[in-house]
């Protein structure tokens, strides 16, 4: 906070301290602007504690447990959280922004989305939770906040802002391709797991990787994403993640525009995506036409593919018996494919 002296000193003399007033310069928009949001949202932060064993202060190796961050999803005591913090642990501990302290199990977790939702047993009146918002129209330069237990210290604010959108982060599962948020907002270890929130106190996203080799480099995962996935993991546990039966990988210069496009190389008998009528290369994919060459996928659901989560990301946020739409180029022709989605045959096994 800024503060002026108002005392003035003529030659050896001061003015005396009835007549000396200090200024207190008031906070500025902007700051009563973060200072509200942290108000408000620091209440449904959630510091989150995971072990390998039931024991209190370290895992099973004696080491360290695990921390991160989370935020309270609803009244039923749901908590949205990166799914690193918690996997392989046997006991996680939630303590609120009131200081209470719950034990907290896993209703539902995605290892290709990096998220996981808890579930405490605590009353109403101590959960306060989160106003999801719409990253789809995230912009650069966008101001954000994130709140989180940055190396264990609980409720940390850092203030930044957007410096970069649809960042792939090296060894990310296919879905989170091309997806992520970079923000200066600082993101510290403790921090996985916490929202990313707007101007508005909405979450944006979920804070979830930090370059260890750069300062004012932090990702965080777009909240729209998890939004489409949040349903099927609080009804199912997992992911919607069905076996459509074709596999490939992408090529370049696909057609007169020498755009991107996926080649498909196989595609299983009497499978999903057999019934549609997409077709594999018989000797390996092409691009030029000819009866060796499959059909390669440039658009789906009337969106141009830039890589394989684009295809990934439109199975999983679909849901069974939803139709998707493939744009493929068939021996230098356009052909439109309806992709029926089937029911999933095994839950997911992350």
């Amino acid at each position: 906070m800024r503060s002026v002296a108002s005392c003035i000193v003529i030659g050896l003399a001061v003015l005396s301290a009835s007549r000396c007033a200090l200024v207190v310069a008031a906070p500025s928009p902007d700051e009563l602007n973060t200072i509200e949001i942290f108000r408000e949202a620091s209440r449904g932060v959630v510091h989150v504690t995971a072990m390998s064993s039931p024991q209190e202060e370290s895992d099973a190796k004696g080491e360290p447990a695990a921390v991160g961050t989370g935020f309270v999803l609803d009244y039923a005591g749901r908590v949205l959280t990166a799914y690193h913090v918690v996997k392989g642990r046997q006991k996680i501990l939630a303590t609120l922004a009131t200081g209470e302290e719950f034990v907290a199990r896993v209703v539902g977790r995605s290892e290709e989305f990096d998220v996981a939702v808890l579930r405490i047993e605590a009353p109403g009146t101590l959960l306060y939770p989160l106003k999801l918002g719409d990253s789809t129209r995230l912009q650069v330069g966008q101001k954000v906040m994130a709140i989180g237990n940055g190396y264990g210290l609980h409720n940390s604010l850092s203030v930044g802002v957007i410096s970069a959108l649809g960042r792939t982060l090296r060894g990310e599962a296919t879905e989170l391709l091309a997806s992520f948020i970079q923000t200066d907002a600082a993101i510290n270890p403790g921090n996985s797991g916490g929202p990313l929130l707007n101007t508005d106190g909405e979450v944006v996203g979920i804070n979830d990787a930090m370059n260890p080799n750069a300062q004012s480099i932090g990702f965080a995962i777009p909240i729209h994403l998890v939004r489409s996935v949040l349903p099927d993991l609080v009804r199912m546990g997992h992911i919607y993640r069905p076996a459509l039966g074709f596999s490939g990988a992408m090529v370049r210069g696909v057609g007169a525009e020498g755009a991107l496009g996926f080649a498909v190389r196989d595609v299983v008998d009497d499978s999903p995506a057999a019934r549609s009528g997409l077709r594999a290369g018989r000797g390996g994919p092409g691009t030029g036409g000819g009866a060796e060459a499959g059909d390669i996928i440039v658009a789906v659901n009337g969106e141009r593919i830039t890589n394989p989560g684009d295809i990934g990301r439109a199975i999983v946020t679909s849901g069974p018996g939803r139709t998707i739409s493939l744009q493929v180029l068939r021996e230098s022709r356009t052909v439109m494919i309806r992709l029926i989605l089937p029911e999933m045959q095994h839950p997911a096994d992350d």
